[in-house]
């Protein structure tokens, strides 16, 4: 994008209304504290209805306590950084004016809730970067997703890309789960991380008919990148 330089600063370029959308005009905290999941639903309808390509995410912590689904996708959502690593290598020195951790933006995302969730319906390409997802109680059992995939397009939707994101603590930090085989393609992860998750990227398996679930028919997708990826302490990559 050739404003990026301007996200980077923390500054909204000045863009025509119809090209990106800011995530506060829509009554979000960041707080980490306050339920963000209605208004940051309300962003992604009025992106979706207005076909308007990019969601732009100020520095924030955003708390999730129910799905945000998307019916579309296309919107691409553009973060203002997440943090790579377990922690600040400028907290660690300890030599600095400054040693707290680079601010960013983060989606913190209740037990047992699929954060972002792209519906049955999708048909757009799909693009996230420079967010953090962090599950809010820890590495614990149960079902919380960072990102669930669940188009039934027969298309199949893509490309699917991540960049520059930040995955800790989920059951599962990316899934894919349709009854359409092959439900995506061209899926791109890069320059990511993944730290404290049990299944980083998981093609779930699916039944032949639903009657009789049978184990071993699995998602696929067609093309499919996962470079330059920072991984540790998780029970399994893909």
């Amino acid at each position: 994008l050739p404003c990026l330089r301007t996200f980077s600063q923390g500054i909204p370029p000045v863009q025509n209304k119809d090209t990106v959308v800011i995530l506060s005009k829509f009554g979000v905290k960041g707080d980490g504290r306050t339920d963000d999941s209605n208004a940051i639903q309300k962003a992604i309808n009025y992106c979706e209805n207005n076909s308007i390509k990019a969601l732009y995410i100020p520095n924030g912590n955003y708390l999730i306590k129910k799905s945000i689904v998307f019916n579309r996708g296309g919107v691409q959502l553009i973060g203002t950084g997440a943090l790579l690593r377990e922690e600040s290598w400028l907290q660690l020195q300890k030599q600095f004016s400054n040693n707290a951790p680079f601010s960013g933006c983060s989606f913190i995302i209740e037990q047992n809730v699929e954060g972002l969730l792209f519906s049955k319906t999708v048909a757009d390409p799909v693009r996230i970067c420079d967010i953090q997802f962090i599950a809010k109680e820890g590495r614990k059992v149960g079902n919380t997703t960072a990102i669930a995939f669940k188009s039934e397009f027969l298309g199949p939707t893509w490309p699917f890309i991540l960049e520059r994101c930040h995955f800790r603590g989920f059951n599962y930090a990316v899934k894919f789960q349709s009854p359409n085989q092959y439900c995506v393609a061209f899926v791109q992860i890069t320059n990511c991380a993944f730290s404290q998750n049990d299944e980083c990227v998981y093609f779930a398996d699916i039944p032949f008919k639903k009657e009789t679930p049978v184990v071993g028919y699995r998602n696929l997708c067609w093309g499919f990148t996962f470079n330059q990826n920072k991984c540790h302490d998780n029970s399994r990559i893909i």
